[in-house]
């Protein structure tokens, strides 16, 4: 790497570290703190990844948040796309992946990959009040095994485990309930997080246990999961149909679901008491029509098409997302009956068939993983 680059890379890594200085998570949408990483981080993945280069140069910026290239998620399935060079790669996530598709693979630096544990150690303490909990874990202890591939699920389960304390596995490695450690779990908390991939938890806890453990009276029990509604959507199952459901399995009353993607890591977007995800300080949207792609921030329920930005990205061009999630804005910015700041929307779950988009003419380029 000559002296050039490595000044650039030295300088968008500080802004990223003083960025994740500040303290409040919650941030006004249009908080122009945010929106400067963004475009800091835009400037500094044209000057070091050829395919973000490539792919921007289909795009007329304008200056405009709203104009400033995305990525499809799609393309990290089949592209090696990175801003750093080979021998920087500290870590390799990939995404569980859905049945046939190939995984997402997200290459990580040292620096980059120190940045999302801060930032989730962030997120975590302001949405769900808990301070070094134990945690529960709804899966298996081989999941997150040193021999298991380092996937979505894997990386959850390390680092939430690195925000807590003492940790419990709820599910043998044959996903059977573990009620040894259920119980111990419980018993022996004073603060407790049950933490899980939505889709896990149903199949293999609240669909199968039949005597789940009494609740100590003074035990602060928070369960928080995410991932794993595609598979859902065959159950016709709600978020708030799953809410009631944990409390009829397990007498659990606050349940917290997050949205997020292994191509984001460490910046996600939590569920607020009215039921409805948030932006925050290190993650927003912009809504957009399905068919032309322009933004959309009308109020109702028809689904638009997720484009997705998060402040960490410097290993890798993930500051700026095209996701095939759908979403719907119930407020305006701020007005949220929840109280807290920030834009409001709901997810509604995946377009039918996902292509890549924004660059079609582009990704054939690439040269291939």
């Amino acid at each position: 790497m000559n002296l050039e680059r490595s000044f650039m890379q030295n300088s968008v890594q500080e802004l990223v570290d003083n960025y994740l200085s500040v303290r409040s998570c919650h941030l006004d949408y249009n908080d122009p703190r945010f929106w400067h990483i963004i475009k800091s981080l835009h400037s500094y993945h044209i000057g070091h990844c050829t395919d973000y280069s490539l792919i921007s140069s289909n795009f007329p910026v304008d200056g405009s948040i709203s104009s400033l290239p995305f990525v499809p998620v799609s393309l990290f399935k089949d592209y090696p796309i990175k801003s750093i060079s080979s021998d920087q790669i500290y870590r390799t996530l990939t995404s569980s992946g859905t049945t046939g598709q190939l995984p997402s693979k997200i290459y990580l630096d040292r620096v980059n990959s120190r940045h999302q544990q801060v930032a989730l150690s962030r997120l975590f303490s302001a949405n769900t009040g808990l301070v070094r909990p134990n945690i529960l874990i709804i899966d298996t202890p081989s999941t997150a095994s040193r021999a298991a591939p380092f996937t979505a699920r894997k990386a959850g389960i390390l680092g939430f485990s690195s925000l807590c304390r003492k940790v419990f596995f709820a599910l043998n490695d044959d996903y059977s309930v573990d009620y040894i450690s259920l119980k111990a779990a419980l018993s022996n908390s004073h603060q407790l997080l049950v933490f899980g991939f939505t889709y896990v938890i149903f199949k293999y806890l609240l669909d199968s246990i039949t005597d789940f453990p009494a609740i100590p009276p003074n035990l602060n029990i928070v369960l928080l999961h995410g991932g794993g509604w595609k598979k859902l959507e065959s159950l016709s199952l709600s978020t708030s149909d799953f809410n009631e459901l944990v409390y009829l399995k397990t007498n659990i009353k606050k349940t917290i679901n997050y949205y997020g993607m292994v191509e984001q890591t460490g910046s996600l977007f939590f569920e607020c008491s009215s039921g409805f995800m948030h932006t925050n300080s290190l993650a927003s949207i912009i809504p957009r029509d399905i068919s032309s792609l322009t933004p959309d921030y009308s109020l109702g329920s028809h689904p638009r098409i997720l484009q997705v930005f998060s402040a960490l990205p410097t290993s890798y061009p993930g500051h700026s997302l095209l996701t095939d999630d759908l979403a719907s804005l119930p407020y305006h910015v701020n007005q949220c009956t929840c109280g807290r700041p920030g834009l409001a929307f709901k997810i509604h779950g995946r377009l039918p068939k996902s292509e890549p988009r924004g660059c079609s003419d582009t990704h054939q380029q690439i040269p291939r993983a």
